[in-house]
Order: structure tokens, then sequence, then C-alpha cells
């Protein structure tokens, strides 16, 4: 290894890569050495990459800040150097930004690099395409990797992605606004999309389009993969939000990490065959629809587990305002908040038809609907003691029906049954529970059609109390 400790420079030697992307690699050395040793501080040096086909020679200004608040910054064309003197030992953070002839960003990238004395350092600075058109829109999406947004942008044909890409804001909030019948964004087999993540707000609009029934975002290939994160907004108030399907070989996955999923008209979120979606954060709100206006679980093959975030405010002309869990589809809640959903029919909450749904934490809560205020489920369930359903919503749980408590419940749950049977289990406990410790958790609707009291007994099962 060659020791070069009074040489005192950190160099940024250009590259380039296929298509529009280009790269700045940052590294503690010069030429073919491997180590560059930096005593009392250094020097920065920035080579620029070559002029691109696409948008001419690009003036490019590297901004330099470091840990201590000192910045410094200059401007060069592409294809020459720049170098900073005298630097101070210490973190800084490199900012690119390349502009064309007219003066319109069209590359940014940003990373970070440390001198230290006797040490080595070194950073990558990626440069990403940055985008004011749907043409180059597309083009940078067919690319892949990150694309950044400069300004709001009408879409007339669907966005394929084919590959990893990310989509985000450009120094500024930014609207996707489809203006025709159409998918805005159709994520195939090979494709993973991102969404939002920086400090600006990433909105994708399907406007108001009249007979429009397609969803924003169309997860449809095994393997496919949606993140929407912070700062990501999906609304359409022509059509549905998103529509997740796999197939029987990889599933289709959609990840909801704090991004928001609001106002769509056909529902926020339809999960059909071998999909799964995973709620870490965010908010799913004010969505309407035919039936499951929030979440919509419709096939076997359909998972759905809700770890935190938010479900609220939306509402269905039938069953399930929040959630709908049909046709053997599964529901597990772990963590978060249903809330503030209508239901005309059954479920304010969560309307569930499928013997998959599992509350093992999470709060529901102020739901409205025609039978079960929080939950209507037609099918046996499992809750654990995390769980708490408010005692402003009810369980409404269907004929021969039960619920199967595995750990001691620390709220108290309204139970409705549909009918009242002495010889109907409506109670069971598993891990050696005690079902009379249940049991004092459990407040039993009584019936209003004046047939007498009923009370849940140390077999689980309703009985009539006898005069």
């Amino acid at each position: 290894m060659i020791n070069l400790r009074d040489h005192k420079k950190l160099f940024v030697l250009g590259k380039r890569f296929a298509g529009f992307a280009g790269m700045l690699l940052i590294l503690l050395c010069a030429f073919s050495c491997s180590n560059l040793m930096v005593n009392d501080g250094g020097s920065l040096i920035i080579a620029t990459p070559g002029a691109r086909a696409v948008t001419g020679n690009e003036i490019y200004t590297i901004e330099l800040t470091g840990s201590s608040g000192s910045s410094q910054s200059k401007t060069v064309s592409g294809g020459t150097t720049v170098q900073f003197d005298d630097l101070a030992p210490g973190a800084y953070r490199i900012i690119v930004k390349a502009a064309d002839n007219s003066g319109a960003v069209v590359l940014y990238g940003a990373s970070d690099a440390t001198v230290t004395a006797g040490a080595t350092a070194s950073a990558t600075v990626k440069m990403s395409e940055v985008v004011n058109d749907s043409g180059s829109l597309s083009n940078a999406i067919s690319t892949g990797g990150i694309v950044y947004i400069g300004s709001d942008i009408d879409v007339d044909s669907t966005l394929t992605v084919n590959t990893d890409v990310t989509l985000l804001p450009f120094e500024n909030d930014v609207i996707l606004k489809k203006t025709k019948n159409i998918v805005l964004i159709s994520v195939s087999a090979a494709g993973t999309l991102t969404v939002g993540g920086n400090d600006y707000t990433i909105t994708l609009d399907g406007a108001a389009i009249e007979s429009d029934t397609n969803s924003l975002i169309n997860a449809n290939g095994s393997g496919s993969i949606v993140y929407l994160n912070r700062n990501s907004i999906v609304t359409n108030n022509s059509g549905a939000g998103l529509s997740i399907t796999g197939a029987s070989n990889s599933k289709a996955y959609l990840y909801l990490n704090g991004g928001t999923i609001s106002n769509n008209k056909a529902g926020g979120v339809s999960l059909s065959s071998y999909s799964e979606f995973v709620m870490n954060d965010g908010l799913i709100d004010g969505n309407s629809g035919n039936t499951g206006a929030g979440v919509n679980v419709s096939m076997s093959s359909s998972t759905f587990v809700m770890k935190g975030g938010t479900i609220s405010n939306n509402q269905t002309t039938d069953k399930g305002g929040g959630i709908r869990v049909v046709s053997g589809g599964r529901f597990t809640m772990e963590g978060g908040r249903i809330e503030k959903n209508y239901a005309t029919g059954d479920g304010g909450g969560v309307y569930n038809a499928s013997t998959n749904f599992i509350m093992n934490g999470g709060t529901i809560s102020d739901n409205t609907a025609a039978n079960g205020k929080g939950v209507y489920t037609s099918t046996n369930i499992t809750m654990s003691g995390n769980a708490d359903v408010a005692p402003d919503n009810d369980v409404h749980i269907g004929d021969g029906c039960k619920i199967t408590i595995t750990s001691l419940l620390k709220s108290t749950i309204v139970l409705t049954p549909t009918n009242y049977k002495s010889v109907w289990e409506v109670l069971a406990v598993e891990n050696g529970i005690s079902l009379s410790d249940v049991i004092k958790k459990i407040t039993l609707t009584q019936p209003t059609d004046g047939s007498g009291e009923y009370y849940i007994n140390e077999e689980g099962k309703l009985k009539q109390v006898t005069q």
C-alpha cells in the first residue's frame, strides 16, 4: 500500500455509466493508489463527467458543507475539475447539481465524506435525473434508480416500472396527475416502486375523470413491490388507490411506511390473489367504496398485516368501512388504530368473513355500523392481550361463532351475539389462561326483544338468567 501522508488531498474522480445516470466517486486516493493518509487537513478535487448528448454541456455546482457549519461552493463546466483547498479535518456534506444550457437542473446527487488526520475516507455521489415533463419522466423510469421530479407533471400514458425505481420530489412539493382514463403507474413482475421519503411531498393524483375506475397504482405480477414512504400521497377522486395482485410462484407486495392513501372514490387498497400488504405506519383515510372502503382483502391467498398507522374516516354503502376480509383472506392486527369508519351494513371498523382474523394488538374505536360497530365476524376469530376494542364499539359475532383468547385481555370488550342460544359457545381460551378471568373482561350486550337476560358460563357458553 502506498502511503501518501504528505499529499493531503481528497479526490473526487468523475465516472460515467449507462443511460441518463452519472456518478461521482469520492476516494481518498489518486491514480492507482489504494490509500491516502490525511494529516492536518486536505484538499477536495472534483472531476466532473463530460457532456452528455441528452442535455448538452452541463454546468456543475458543487456545494461543500462541513460539520462546523463552514461551507464552500464552486461552479465548473462538465469535463473540468475544481479544487477545494485547506479543508479542516471533519465531516463534509457534498451536494452536486448539474444544470443544462437553459439553467434547469437535470442531475442531482448528495453524499458525505470525512477528512480525518491520519485516516482514510471515501464516499460516493450518485447522480440522478431531475425531470419536469412526462416524456423525461417515462424515460427516466424505464432506466431505473432515483428519479427526482422538479415540477408538477400531467401524465397521459401509463408509467411502467420494470426495474427498481424511486420517485422523489426535488426541492419542492410536486403532483403527478393523470389526464386520461388510465392506470397512472403499473409495476410489473420485475419492478420495485418506491414513492416519497424526503422532506417534500409527492402526490399521485387521479383527478376527476368521468367513468374512470382504474387504480392509480397497479402492482400486477410475481414479486412486484410497492413502497409508500413518508410524504407520499395517493388520491384518486375517480377510481381506486392501489390494486395488488401477484402470482402463485411469488406474491406481490405493498408496504406503507408513512405515506397517505386518501380520498379514493373506489377504495383505498384492494388485495387480490397472491398479494401481501404490510402497514408499518401512515394513514388510510377518507376513502369510499361499495365494500371494504379502506382495505379490501378478497382472496384466500391475500394477506394484510397492520403493525401501525391509522385507518380512519372511510365509508362504505355495504360492509367493512375500514377493512373487509372475505374468502379466506388473512388479516392480522398487531398495532395501529382503526377509528371513525362507517358502514351502512355490517362492520364499521372491520368486517370479517374469514377464519384468519387475528387481533394481537392495536385499537378499534369510534366506528359506526348497522351491526358490529367495531368488528362484525361471521366466523371464528382469535384475540390476545393487547387487543383493544373500545367500549364505544362492539365485537358482533354470528351464529355458532366464537372468540378464542390466547392471552389475558388488558381491556374490556363488548360482545354482541347475533342470536342468544344456551348451547352456543362464544368464548374459548388457549395457553392455559383462565376462562373465568377472561369472562370478567367481557361485557355481554343484552337482547332488546325482551327475551330475558344472558351471561357467559364457565364453559364459555351463553346462558339465560333464570328467575
